[in-house]
């Protein structure tokens, strides 16, 4: 289990001796975020931001809400780089969700846990399948041994539950490529969600994003095929 504890790490700017430095790392409870998120607030919309028509310009304000209730629990946002709106919210939940995976900004204290459908992993292994072939090609044509270049490795890991992962645990989900925009297909859907799960919910209430999630209400059947990938950041 993650701890909530805000102690100082020691980092390594480079390889050089003597270059220790000590970084104080902020963790906000899970609490504060889940209680300052929009949702939980009653707060339809964190972004005001409308076209000439009077529509909202973001109808789907997952990250712009996920960066208002990160701002709200004093979280340093300073190292996000990507799209905002207006009030100066990240706008794509997939921009924020690397954010999370890769520039760490809770360190190594919390870390992502990856789950991957069936799909999604025969897929990657069909594509390194495809690039070792044009390895192999090029490693018989390659008359220097010292530029052989490596096959690349299968996925071996099997595609996991992730509910049954997850389940009555607290944290960030960010779930990956699970619903249709109004151009798109099934196969080749692309619209995210990031949240915060809290135990066996979502802060989005709606009976579709429920569905997505992986229940169809009402009726206990569950559809999990519809997550391609989700991540999920365990908190207390």
């Amino acid at each position: 289990m993650p701890k909530n504890n805000n102690k100082p790490i020691k980092t390594k700017t480079n390889s050089k001796k003597n270059t220790n430095v000590t970084v104080k790392i902020f963790i906000p409870k899970f609490e504060d975020l889940w209680n300052n998120h929009p949702n939980i607030n009653g707060i339809k919309k964190a972004c005001d931001e409308k076209n000439s028509k009077g529509l909202y310009l973001y109808d789907n304000q997952c990250a712009i809400n996920m960066h208002y209730c990160f701002k709200k629990s004093e979280v340093n946002m300073a190292s996000f780089k990507g799209m905002k709106c207006k009030h100066g919210f990240a706008r794509g939940a997939e921009e924020m969700a690397n954010w999370l995976r890769y520039l760490k900004p809770f360190g190594n204290i919390i870390t992502c846990q990856d789950f991957k459908t069936q799909e999604t992993i025969d897929k990657e292994n069909e594509k390194i399948k495809n690039e070792n072939e044009k390895i192999k090609i090029k490693n018989e044509n390659e008359k220097n041994k010292k530029k052989m270049k490596p096959l690349l490795a299968e996925i071996k890991e099997k595609s996991k539950n992730f509910k049954d992962e997850i389940d009555g645990k607290t944290g960030i989900i960010f779930i990956k490529d699970f619903w249709m925009r109004s151009n798109e297909s099934d196969q080749n859907r692309s619209g995210d969600h990031i949240d915060l799960w809290n135990k066996d919910k979502l802060t989005a209430s709606s009976m579709i994003m429920h569905e997505f999630l992986g229940f169809i209400p009402f009726t206990g059947v569950t559809r999990y095929s519809k997550n391609k990938e989700v991540w999920f950041w365990e908190m207390n």
